[in-house]
C-alpha cells in the first residue's frame, strides 16, 4: 500500500572533505508531500514548502575531525526551513500510527550498544515486551556500572563506555535557525472515533468535519555557543523549542478566537474548499495509485430501494377519494418518483 508521495524539486548536495575539517550543505527549492490512501480525504496535499523568494530547505554542517572527549566536534551547524504549509486530518495521524506503530525498537546487542534494530511488532503486547527488555537492559548496565565503581574495578572504561558509545556527547560551538512559521490546517473528520470513545458524542458531533484555517505556529530563532551535552540531551533541548512554541499557540486566544470561527463556519456551511498555500492552489503531483482506486466502490445507481422512505410513504399512502381524485394523485407522485429516478 502506497501511503505518501513526497516530490523534491532542485536538490542540491555538496559534501567537502579536508584533514581537520568536513563539511556538508544542503538545500531544496520547494517539496510535496502528497496523501496517496485516502482518496475521500479534503487534503491531498499534505504538505507544501514553496516560498517566493529562496529556497524551501537549506542546512550547513562544519564538523572537526579527530577531536578527543567527544564523538562528534561541530564547528557549526545551521538550518532554515522558509513557511512550510502542513495539512492534516485524523485519518492521516491513525494511518501514519498505525504504519510506525508496527515497528518497535530492539534492544542493542553488547558487542555494538549504539547500534539499533528494527523488528516489525504485529501485536501491542509485543511493544510493550521490546520497551520492558530495553529497560530492563538499561537496569543491567548501570547495576554493573555502579558494582564496578563500588569494587574501584574498570569504573574509568565502562564510563567511557558508557559515554561514548550508549550516549555519546556531542559538542556544538555555533547553532543557529532562523525563526519558523508553520501553517497549520487540522481538520477532524465524521467518522472520528477517538473523539467520541474519550470526549462522548455530543463532542463527536459538535466538532466533526471542522477544519480551522491557517494557524500559524512560530518557532523563534535559534543561536547558541559551546553547548556540550549528550546526543540524547541535545535531541531532547531542540525538541523542547518546539514543543514550547506549541504550548504557546494552541493556548492562546488566536487558537480559541480561531476555533470558534472554525466552528461558525461549519455552522453556516461557509468553510474554506480545497487547499491554498501562500496563494498557490494545491493539487497532487501523481494520481493515486490503481490499488487505492480499486478499494473506492463506485456508488449505486437510485433504485426504489435507495429513495428516501418519506417518498415510498408518500406514494403507497395515496388517499384514493373516488376515480378520477385517485387517479391524478397517483399520476402526479409518480410523476415525482420518475424525477427522483431520473437524477
Amino acid at each position: 500500500e502506497e501511503l505518501l508521495y513526497t516530490q523534491f524539486e532542485d536538490v542540491q548536495l555538496t559534501y567537502i572533505s579536508g584533514a581537520t575539517t568536513s563539511q556538508v550543505n544542503a538545500s531544496v527549492m520547494s517539496l510535496q508531500i502528497d496523501n496517496q490512501f485516502d482518496p475521500q480525504t479534503s487534503f491531498p496535499v499534505i504538505a507544501r514548502v514553496a516560498p517566493a523568494d529562496g529556497r524551501a530547505f537549506s542546512m550547513t554542517l562544519i564538523e572537526k575531525v579527530g577531536e578527543l572527549g567527544v564523538e562528534k566536534y561541530f564547528e557549526s551547524i545551521s538550518w532554515e526551513l522558509k513557511e512550510p504549509y502542513l495539512f492534516v486530518d485524523d485519518r492521516l495521524i491513525l494511518k501514519l500510527a498505525t504504519f510506525f506503530g508496527s515497528f518497535s525498537v530492539g534492544k542493542p546487542s553488547r558487542g555494538s550498544p549504539s547500534r539499533r534494530t528494527f523488528v516489525l511488532a504485529e501485536k501491542p503486547e509485543e511493544l510493550a515486551a521490546a520497551d520492558e527488555m530495553e529497560v530492563e537492559a538499561g537496569l543491567a548496565d548501570l547495576h554493573q556500572l555502579m558494582n564496578a565503581v563500588v569494587k574501584g574495578e574498570a569504573a574509568a572504561e565502562l564510563e567511557a563506555e558508557g559515554a561514548s558509545s550508549v550516549d555519546p556527547y556531542v559538542y556544538v560551538h555555533v547553532l543557529k535557525a532562523k525563526e519558523l512559521r508553520l501553517h497549520l490546517t487540522p481538520m477532524l473528520t465524521e467518522g472520528n472515533d477517538v473523539i467520541r470513545r474519550y470526549a462522548g458524542p455530543l463532542v463527536q458531533r459538535v466538532l466533526r468535519n471542522m477544519r480551522v484555517e491557517d494557524i500559524v505556529i512560530k518557532v523563534p530563532p535559534m543561536e547558541e555557543n559551546r553547548q556540550l551535552k549528550k546526543k540524547s540531551a541535545m535531541t531532547q533541548h531542540i525538541t523542547n523549542i518546539f514543543t514550547e512554541s506549541l504550548r504557546k499557540t494552541f493556548f492562546s486566544s488566536t487558537f480559541l478566537f480561531k476555533g470558534l470561527d472554525a466552528w461558525s463556519d461549519k455552522i453556516f456551511n461557509l468553510q474554506t474548499q480545497g487547499q491554498v498555500a501562500g496563494g498557490e492552489k494545491l493539487e497532487r503531483k501523481r494520481g493515486l495509485p490503481e490499488s487505492t482506486l480499486a478499494a473506492v466502490e463506485a456508488p449505486a445507481a437510485p433504485s426504489l430501494l435507495s429513495l428516501p422512505k418519506r417518498a415510498v410513504t408518500t406514494v403507497a399512502s395515496i388517499p384514493v377519494k373516488g376515480i378520477k381524485t385517485g387517479l391524478k394523485t397517483g399520476v402526479k407522485q409518480l410523476g415525482r418518483l420518475g424525477n427522483l429516478l431520473g437524477q
